[in-house]
């Protein structure tokens, strides 16, 4: 923490009352020599969505009207309510839905259901810590939970610990948050326990599977007067911190500056960048973890703006993007050239049911929509892919796979057919987010060689024909896209890419069909 210079950082404290101003105070501080940095404190807020809480008995009930009958045979969990969550597995049931407007989940868990040495750090409200549905997957610090009360047990600065720190209360007193434990339900809720939903790394079942969530709570109820009061000081940078030094690898957030701006924070950007830099590796840089570095993953909001928000526009931050039941933008997210990928968010919007269902406190489960129900969906594909990458089957570390590798394989890890589906041209990302793709090794095998290519023009516009050919190692085996180059002259030794006249995404379901435009 010295080598990265966070020692330096002090918060000055001033009496508004004592006619001294942000302004004033700022400009008195900016004149010493000795001070590198000075910046005001900005403050926070998390995003919002939309909210419909319900008991499990209510949500059987009201979702049994609406999608009756479980998913497919696939689905390797035996949880009642998993059917109910069309963003792991859509057959396009709903009202202005549409198959495969999804993750592919179901396909993923024949690869990987995780383990339990990848660690996510919930950035976010509290999670719930006594929901049966994830007591299972909440990261334990066995020194607290075993040794004495309102003592710092393992001497890593923070008391009580057990499952994270509570950094608005400042102390061990976890508490559950509605938006904190919703987000953690759908990165890692229990599946295969045979109650309630299923969570994306949620393992199989077994004590064995499944990663491990940290709480590191910025947002906080008043479990009495339900009113909510967020961390606002260098607290909010020591949750990174404190993630990164106790072996989180994945950071997942669900927030943003409560004032837009454009530019992140110089505190908030070493906080981040120390994660990225430092989780999962020791003092000297050597790997300790299943990550070689870390990863901090950002919702990019819920204003429907094409503009640099921060912190999810930080070109070190994966940011991530919310798409409705039909492949469309949802109406809310946010969106630009500087987002990673594309995940569900859901809508009210739709039909009822559409919204994203998840866990939520006291053992009850409900539905919220906004990117930052689209978040946690990649959080939890990339605790898959460190699972399966960084961990080997014994549960010793796998070397070797670094964070750079993982953010290849998300962005890599996509459907590219999100311009098709969103002709607006919102920029989204490169794709929606495939959790099987991410897992799957391509070998690199050229796709079959273009068929049946057949044209027909006028003076205005030429149709081109042709059938969808096999890629043997895609995980559907059928070609992803198709590049169209257009030249006066013959397209032997020409750069195709400078003739590229569009890229044609391919919808259909099976190869051997026509396509074109």
């Amino acid at each position: 923490m010295r080598q990265a210079g966070l020692h330096l950082w002090y918060n000055v404290y001033f009496d508004a009352e004592a006619e001294r101003t942000m302004t004033r105070a700022y400009s008195d501080f900016t004149a010493l020599e000795e001070l590198q940095v000075v910046e005001p404190v900005l403050r926070i807020k998390r995003i919002e969505g939309e909210v419909t809480p319900l008991t499990e008995v209510q949500a059987a009930q009201w979702m049994g009207a609406t999608r009756a009958g479980s998913l497919t045979p696939e689905a390797t969990s035996n949880d009642p309510m998993l059917h109910f969550q069309w963003h792991y597995h859509n057959e396009g049931e709903f009202y202005r839905s549409l198959p495969g407007a999804d993750i592919n989940l179901f396909e993923a868990w024949k690869i990987e259901t995780d383990k339990p040495q990848v660690i996510v750090a919930v950035i976010d409200g509290g999670i719930d810590t006594t929901h049966p549905d994830l007591i299972q997957n909440l990261w334990v610090n066995e020194a607290e939970l075993n040794g004495v009360e309102g003592e710092d047990d393992d001497d890593n600065g923070y008391v009580d610990d057990i499952h994270g720190f509570n950094f608005v209360t400042m102390d061990g007193n976890v508490t559950a948050h509605s938006h904190g434990t919703h987000v953690a339900g759908t990165v890692a809720t229990v599946n295969n326990n045979g109650i309630g939903v299923a969570g994306v790394a949620g393992g199989n079942g077994t004590p064995e599977s499944g990663i491990r969530m940290m709480s590191c709570q910025i947002f906080y109820q008043d479990p009495t007067t339900g009113a909510e009061k967020v961390v606002q000081d260098e607290n909010r940078a020591a949750a990174f911190i404190y993630a990164a030094n106790n072996g989180a690898v994945i950071a997942q957030n669900s927030w943003e500056y409560a004032t837009s701006v454009r530019q992140l924070t110089e505190s908030d950007k070493e906080a981040i960048d120390y994660f990225i830099d430092h989780a999962g590796r020791d003092e000297n840089g050597n790997q300790i973890g299943p990550l070689d570095g870390g990863i901090v993953i950002f919702a990019t909001g819920n204003s429907n703006l094409n503009a640099l928000l921060m912190p999810a526009s930080y070109e070190r931050i994966f940011s991530v993007s919310s798409f409705g039941p039909d492949y469309a933008k949802a109406p809310y997210s946010n969106y630009g050239s500087w987002v990673d990928v594309a995940a569900p968010g859901g809508s009210g919007e739709y039909a009822d049911g559409t919204m994203i269902f998840s866990t939520y406190p006291w053992g009850t489960y409900g539905f919220m929509s906004g990117t930052s129900m689209a978040c946690p969906h990649v959080s939890g594909i990339a605790a898959l892919v460190v699972s399966k990458y960084g961990v080997n089957e014994d549960g010793t570390i796998k070397p070797g796979f670094t964070n750079q590798m993982l953010w290849d394989r998300l962005r890599g890890g996509t459907n590219r057919t999100i311009q098709w589906y969103n002709p607006e041209a919102y920029p989204m990302g490169v794709g929606y987010i495939n959790a099987h793709k991410a897992l799957v090794d391509d070998e690199e095998i050229a796709s079959d060689r273009v068929g049946d290519l057949a044209a027909e023009g006028t003076f205005e516009k030429i149709v081109l024909s042709w059938r969808v050919t096999e890629d043997s190692d895609a995980w559907d085996r059928k070609t992803d896209h198709y590049l169209i180059a257009l030249s006066e002259e013959p397209s032997y030794g020409l750069d195709f890419r400078e003739l590229s006249a569009g890229i044609v995404p391919i919808k259909v379901s099976t190869a051997g069909k026509m396509s074109g435009r």
